[in-house]
């Protein structure tokens, strides 16, 4: 499982498909903004990303991106606000869902009392203070 952070404006071109795994490699540890995890594959690998965001979240990651295809994670993730941006069928025909967990809820779901930075593009900039 590989978690790296990755800058916002890459991670939303992910999320609408207009970048590739290549992209985010390239951009990985550039900046601090999103947490990404390649495959989210197991509710194990669900909660190392959990604390890998926590850490992120103090050091001023503000979102979350990933991909999985196990409905049990798939529960998990939405249950915490995140947001299934693109749904992709694999050769072997196997369902997977790019997900986005925006500040406003990416801090509720880590439980960090932190402010996002009002500098963000658009509503993302937004995001209000969520006490745990």
């Amino acid at each position: 499982m590989e978690i790296f952070t990755i800058p916002l404006a890459v991670t939303l071109a992910w999320l609408k498909g207009e970048a590739g795994e290549t992209e985010l490699r390239i951009a990985a540890d550039t900046a601090r903004d999103v947490v990404f995890i390649m495959r989210l594959e197991s509710l194990g690998d669900y909660r190392e990303l959990w604390q890998a965001c926590r850490a992120a979240a103090r050091a001023g990651s503000v979102a979350m991106a990933t991909r999985t295809a196990n409905p049990a994670v798939r529960h998990r993730i939405e249950r915490g606000g995140g947001k299934v941006m693109l749904t992709e069928t694999h050769p072997d025909g196997t369902r997977h869902f790019r997900y986005f967990l925006p500040p406003e809820d990416f801090f509720h779901w880590v439980r960090v009392k932190v402010l996002p930075p009002s500098n963000l593009p658009g509503h993302l900039g937004n995001a209000a203070h969520i006490e745990s």
